[in-house]
């Protein structure tokens, strides 16, 4: 099946028509906030933040690994003049995007710059933008291709030339995304509104020299509202979409809710459950741990409703994540004032 599918990604990138690639984007979208929206670089960090994430997509086919992705963002929150309510932050995102066995990778450096204005008194009510430079470096392995002329009346024949060849097997490009976001928290319930732009910058990708298309611009809508109950418990609801040319829409929505656990058991803040539907694609389920230490490690289990489960019953796809808020000693109030480690 795995050759199979080779075959395919090879007449989908050798073809004369427009080459349509999809940005990397986790399930756990809340704990990748320069993926998701600029505007969140930094936002709800006392001083520091740190968040690893890793997603293996559709593994469980015949031993093959058809989408890995990994990612690390460290977020600094810087001192602003006004007031200690405003979050200015700096951020910087690495990310590693590898599909079908390493036969095509996608790199990713992005640095992002985040200012949200707080709007009352106490800090509430935050309106903010912020704009992230991205440098992308694109490899395709020949090595790893599979043609049609390859196989015969024997089956497999390895020892086959490629029918076809690339004229670039490494590319480059600098891009540029940008965002905004609003939020509010009161005492009983609060909602976030953001929507974001990439590829600003109009770069343009393909494997031939002759034949270099523009990756189009993708326009995210992200939303979501909070329910806090009196004993500190939460519920989250919250949707996110995505929308590039030529490319299916990603339409995801989703709820979590926080059990609070009391003060004297270890150091737990709660236990986290949710659950989302990606429309077309899967349904993610999620358990999370988030800590008084401020730190939060959760995992999602993907049960794929796509056209590409058809191919394989063993189909699969699983993704965690790890995010950390510490400070340096004039924070460590701040940071133990959070009451949450990241935004949802």
């Amino acid at each position: 099946m795995h050759k199979i599918i080779y075959i395919l990604l090879g007449s989908c990138l050798f073809t004369n028509t427009l080459l349509n690639a999809q940005d990397p984007n986790f399930s756990q979208y809340f704990a990748s906030p320069m993926t998701v929206n600029p505007a969140l670089v930094g936002k709800g960090v006392a001083d520091w933040r740190a968040i690893a994430q890793y997603r293996n997509q559709w593994y469980g086919n015949t031993g093959a690994m058809p989408y890995t992705t990994s990612a690390f963002s460290l977020e600094k929150r810087l001192k602003t003049a006004n007031t200690s309510n405003d979050q200015l932050a700096i951020g910087l995102l690495l990310l590693n995007d590898a599909s079908n066995g390493g036969l095509l990778k996608n790199n990713y450096i992005s640095a992002g710059l985040a200012y949200n204005n707080a709007l009352d008194r106490e800090g509430n009510l935050l309106f903010g933008g912020g704009i992230s430079i991205n440098y992308h470096t694109r490899l395709l392995d020949q090595s790893k291709f599979v043609f049609q002329s390859q196989f015969g009346t024997g089956g497999y024949i390895p020892g086959v030339g490629l029918t076809d060849g690339v004229n670039i097997a490494n590319n480059s490009y600098l891009d540029i995304n940008a965002g905004l976001h609003i939020s509010e928290r009161k005492k009983t319930y609060g909602y976030t509104i953001g929507a974001s732009y990439f590829h600003a910058a109009n770069p343009k990708d393909g494997a031939y020299i002759k034949d270099q298309n523009e990756i189009f611009p993708r326009i995210s809508f992200q939303g979501g509202i909070q329910f806090y109950s009196k004993n500190n418990s939460e519920l989250d609801l919250s949707m996110i979409t995505n929308h590039q040319k030529t490319i299916n829409d990603l339409v995801t929505i989703g709820a979590q809710y926080k059990f609070h656990i009391p003060d004297e058991i270890l150091t737990l803040r709660s236990f986290n459950i949710g659950v989302w539907q990606h429309f077309g694609m899967s349904t993610a389920v999620y358990a999370g741990l988030e800590t008084r230490s401020q730190w939060l490690f959760g995992i999602s289990y993907h049960f794929i409703n796509s056209d590409i489960s058809y191919g394989s019953n063993s189909m699969q796809s699983i993704e965690c994540s790890f995010a950390w808020q510490f400070a340096g000693k004039k924070n460590k109030v701040a940071l133990q004032n959070l009451k949450s480690v990241v935004m949802y």
